[in-house]
């Protein structure tokens, strides 16, 4: 059947941001015309689609099947391999042994609402809807609300299973308030208390917290109020006194400043939704059940930035102007006056008591939480009984994977997801992982999420292969084992390299282990858990669902045929829900919700400062950044660009050259990924920074993105003295890497005499650049000294100083195991000696030295191929490891210019625009015998 089409940013978007009502006025009426109705519930909604009664009808080995969906927010895959190799967390071990266990990639940006909306739909936000952590309130667009399940604009997996005729239980799912109509029973997260709503009470009504309502009276005596949870309970987690429980727990919401009753509440939560979801599962036998749970995520959240190794320090006051020295400026703030800075360092580190509260003019006071959290570092006695915190919120929810196991029959299958990871490590950032953490809670997030698979069908021992970084592509299986001979070909990985874990799903890692091919998968993203779900259950895959099914990790065999969309008018059933509300308020009396006015009136100031969410006023231009960024993952470049363009014209003028600078970056995108408009976009691009800088004199983000625009264009000459004015507006010392690094650039093609003044030029400035902690601990200073000793690397190389060049690179490498960059260039240098080799070996007259300067030229190409494959081991779709092995193909002995094409052709695939692959790959074409016709390579 036809489906529908793809949807484009609604043109009502532009009065909605006027409004200032973006996601009330302008998604909520967004989607696909439709029957009304509960969508799950036969013979209330849309009928069964008669499409997918076929595909059912044909696997009827999966029509007994169950599928639990059990939620973990924030579990990392790397933190739970490690503690299995220190012999804890033993239902995890089962999971990895007697299933399947690996890396789930997460999307941009990393916030809960949107990725579990993502998992249970299977869709981009673009798509489903859900922008915000809170939106405009429909009744009224000065307020705002929590966003909620009448946001999501398109079908869950639940409401497709319930459709089809299959009972369906929902229990704690982010954004499922209020519960909705399915076949089956939904239990909200609003019957409880999460932690990401900071400050809210409890909802004071049952009032849509579950379906069907009266579910509630049921469920009710299962579930346990915060002052039932014993300092016993609370005492593996934190160290407290019974004085200081009796004291602190006493609030009902959970607040920055008393994280001993947030745990609290942590726990009352998490133990009802498993008493409440255990209870449904073993007593109404759903055919489907999703089960959310949020500790792991609000542990690390809490308690992160007190766990060792400490990255939270006090920073000084150097460190911290630094820290704001090339932030984007928001929308009417002033500088900040480093005379602040220094009161509030000096401040931090008398600690009188009873001083007096610091006096700083008005347009400096909203600096202050900023500059206190950065100033005053992690507190050592915190640190001491709170350390524990995290760990045991992960042994708590290996528990709970226990009890949930324990539950199954032998027609279920289990599916462990996180939404994301968390850093653990020396990786976390300097400062606290709250919420409300001023400088960016978000930061600790890591884009890998865990993937486990348990029970009917799974295949025992299975991993899923983590993919490099910012890949959405899963590994390429079918080379597995080609690749896998030459991964264990390479060196034994640096001290902070991927470790040797059996649990690790790293692909060197496993390739080194000899792990078999047939029990890899070889990647998995959110979007492929909703069709792999349904897939289990016996559904087709829907071709508007972006992933795939997981088919790797099952001896089962599961659907292959599609159909077009599930999709049924779902939008069409919201507004006339919503119709139906507002005629029923008005017959009682009119007016807004007294139920969710009642919970958020006394919260909103809260809400506003969590630093997830932001300001009622930056509201929808933030939700309108956060369907930029889908759009641009999803490479929908005229749709980013049409809302940019949209927010500019609602934009204040302060606000306008971020804007600008967004549009610009947008550009950039489109260029690097559309060889068709590159050129276009890339002029535009440089005319959107030009704007802002026309906007906003001298502002950095603007003269940056500009500068590398012109590098993108090729114009080095022009993008030097941007850099050289980047470099006079911040003291910043990354831009002086920059400005060495185009020092560099702008020496190609120059005549020998500036070509070497360029370049000697460049190497002393990277030699001096130093980084901006002095503690080689600090994991700011390893990332920077990865990267100024790459480029000081590629500048060495360039001026023909291969040793000096392979030490730096190689000191690069070894700081940062993930960082690909360093090991490419260590390939450059390995070719350019071969090379040298190769060029004196035809110059040479004797045969005996002729002979060993091919010998020479050989060593060095292993060498570089060697390298090519390690970058490949972390990053298989990098084109510049694809491109640097088509050059030894071509310019090196022995020659395979047909091998090098199809390297050529997999780096243009990543990288379309990828201008110096496409001039190989046209010369190589040329050279070879009959390949002028062939078809030209992706655009």
């Amino acid at each position: 059947m036809d489906g529908p089409p793809r949807s484009r940013l609604p043109s009502a978007i532009a009065a909605a941001l006027l409004l200032a009502s973006l996601l009330a006025a302008g998604l909520l009426l967004r989607g696909r015309e439709g029957p009304g109705g509960g969508a799950g519930v036969p013979g209330e909604g849309p009928k069964p689609d008669p499409a997918v009664e076929a595909v059912l009808a044909k696997h009827p080995d999966l029509a007994g099947n169950r599928v639990l969906v059990l939620g973990l927010d924030g579990a990392d895959p790397l933190y739970v391999a490690d503690a299995l190799d220190a012999g804890r967390l033993p239902n995890f071990r089962r999971l990895a042994e007697e299933g399947a266990f690996g890396a789930l990639r997460s999307q941009q940006p990393m916030l809960s609402p949107l990725l579990w909306t993502t998992i249970a739909t299977g869709k981009w936000p673009t798509e489903h809807g859900v922008l915000d952590f809170l939106i405009r309130d429909e009744d009224d667009p000065e307020k705002r609300t929590t966003v909620s399940s009448r946001n999501r604009q398109v079908e869950a997996l639940w409401d497709i299973a319930g459709r089809h005729g299959r009972k369906v239980a929902v229990v704690g799912w982010l954004a499922s308030h209020p519960a909705e109509r399915v076949n089956g029973w939904a239990v909200s997260e609003r019957t409880e208390r999460l932690a990401y709503l900071f400050g809210q009470k409890p909802l004071p009504t049952d009032e849509g917290k579950t379906w069907p309502p009266e579910l509630m009276e049921e469920l009710r005596p299962l579930r346990r109020e915060p002052p039932e949870v014993t300092l016993a309970e609370v005492a593996p987690f934190l160290e407290v006194t019974p004085e200081e429980y009796r004291r602190l727990c006493r609030d009902d919401v959970y607040t920055d400043q008393n994280r001993v009753n947030n745990m609290r509440l942590m726990l009352a939560t998490s133990g009802n939704f498993e008493a409440m979801g255990l209870h449904l599962w073993r007593e109404k036998r759903p055919d489907l059940l999703c089960l959310y749970f949020e500790d792991v995520d609000a542990a690390c959240h809490n308690f992160m930035a007190y766990r060792e190794p400490i990255t939270w320090k006090p920073l000084d006051e150097e460190r911290i102007l630094a820290f704001f020295k090339d932030a984007p400026a928001e929308p009417g703030k002033a500088p900040l006056d480093p005379a602040v800075v220094k009161a509030v360092v000096e401040r931090v580190r008398d600690r009188a008591a009873g001083q007096p509260p610091l006096e700083v003019a008005e347009d400096q006071r909203g600096y202050l939480p900023f500059l206190w959290e950065l100033a005053t570092g992690a507190d050592p006695e915190r640190v001491r009984r709170w350390g524990r915190a995290v760990d045991a919120a992960y042994d708590e929810a290996d528990r709970i994977l226990g009890e949930v196991m324990a539950a199954m029959d032998d027609r279920t299958t289990l599916l462990v997801v996180s939404d994301h990871g968390f850093k653990y490590g020396e990786d976390k950032p300097p400062f606290d992982s709250s919420f409300k953490s001023k400088p960016g809670g978000a930061n600790y997030h890591r884009e890998d999420g865990i993937l486990g698979a348990f029970g009917r069908g799974v295949k025992r021992g299975a991993r899923i292969l983590q993919m490099g970084p910012g890949a959405r592509r899963p590994v390429d299986l079918g080379k597995w084992e080609a690749n896998a001979a030459r991964w264990r070909r390479l060196p034994a990985p640096p001290a902070k390299g991927p470790p040797d874990s059996p649990f690790s799903s790293h692909p060197l890692v496993l390739a080194r282990r000899e792990f078999p091919r047939e029990r890899l998968c070889g990647g998995a993203t959110l979007h492929d858990v909703a069709p792999t779900a349904l897939a289990l259950l016996g559904f087709p895959k829907a071709k508007d669902m972006p992933g795939r099914v997981l088919r790797d990790l099952f001896d089962a065999a599961l659907p292959t045929e599609e159909i077009e969309t599930y999709e049924s008018g779902r939008s069409t059933r919201l507004a006339r829900e919503r119709m139906e509300r507002d005629e029923r308020r008005r017959l009682d009396g009119g007016g807004a919700d007294p139920v969710e006015d009642a919970a958020l009136d006394d919260a909103m100031k809260q809400i506003a400062a969590v630093g997830y969410v932001g300001t009622a006023e930056e509201g929808p231009i933030r939700a309108l950044l956060h369907m930029v960024a889908s759009y641009v993952q999803e490479r929908r470049f005229e749709e980013a660009e049409e809302a940019l363009s949209e927010a500019l014209k609602a934009s204040t003028p302060g606000g306008r050259p971020r804007l600008l600078v967004q549009l610009g970056d947008v550009r950039r995108s489109a260029a690097v990924g559309d060889t068709q408009r590159s050129q276009g976009a890339l002029d535009g691009a440089a005319e959107a920074y030009r704007t802002a800088l026309a906007e906003k004199p001298g502002f950095l983000p603007a003269i940056v993105g500009l500068a590398r625009t012109l590098e993108e264009k090729g114009d080095r000459a022009g993008a030097l003295p941007l850099w050289e004015e980047a470099c006079g507006l911040s003291d910043n010392p990354t831009m002086d890497l920059r400005h060495g690094d185009a020092l560099r650039q702008s020496a190609e093609g120059a005549e020998p005499g500036a070509r070497a003044a360029a370049l000697e030029k460049a190497i002393a400035i990277l030699r001096e650049v130093k980084p901006p902690s002095g503690d080689p601990e600090d994991p700011a200073w390893k990332e920077f000294e990865a990267v100024r000793r790459n480029y000081l690397g590629m500048a060495l190389v360039d001026a023909g100083r291969f040793d000096e060049s392979e030490a730096a690179l190689r000191e690069a490498a070894d700081l940062l195991a993930s960082y690909v960059k360093p090991r490419n260039n260590l390939s450059v240098v390995s070719m350019r000696k071969s090379w040298q080799a190769l060029e004196e070996a035809r110059r040479e007259q004797d045969p005996a030295r002729r002979e060993a300067l091919l010998r020479t030229m050989a060593k060095h190409r292993e060498e570089a191929l060697l390298w090519i494959d390690g970058v490949l081991a972390i990053d298989e779709g990098n084109p510049k490891a694809r491109y640097n092995r088509a050059e030894i193909l071509v310019r090196l002995l022995p020659a395979d210019p047909e091998a090098a094409e199809k390297e050529l052709l997999l780096a243009l695939e990543s990288a379309p625009n990828y201008r110096r692959a496409r001039q190989l790959l046209d010369a190589v074409r040329a050279a070879l015998p009959g390949r002028k016709d062939a078809p030209p390579p992706p655009r």
